[in-house]
């Protein structure tokens, strides 16, 4: 888990924001500049946690992230329909829920 030695000083405030920002997409139709920020921001979050797992040796959420990262990069974009898309932000809310609940669940072990 991505978790500073002191792990009183972290904060899940990336993954909130990337959080955030996929759900707005599901209350509201937002323009085409809406969908490239989304894409910067949510790819630069999975990447940035899929360096900071590999650099801490933990291997199981590496690939998930890193995937995810890729299939949300702006620069070799995957074209898919707005179903699709849907779908896969539902799956990147749940993926960062999960992370920020087992955040906070080694925070409290003190781990």
């Amino acid at each position: 888990m991505a978790l500073p030695k002191n792990s009183a000083s972290w904060l899940p405030i990336p993954e909130s924001i990337a959080v955030a920002m996929l759900a707005s997409v599901l209350m509201a139709r937002k323009p085409y500049g809406y969908f490239v920020i989304l894409r910067f921001v949510v790819c630069s979050v999975y990447v940035y946690l899929a360096l900071t797992d590999y650099r801490l040796g933990e291997n199981p959420w590496i690939w998930e992230f890193a995937m995810t990262g890729f299939i949300c990069n702006p620069v070799f974009r995957i074209h898919l329909n707005g179903d699709m898309w849907l779908v896969l932000n539902v799956v990147g809310i749940a993926i960062m829920v999960i992370w920020i609940v087992i955040g906070c669940k080694a925070m409290d072990a003190g781990t």
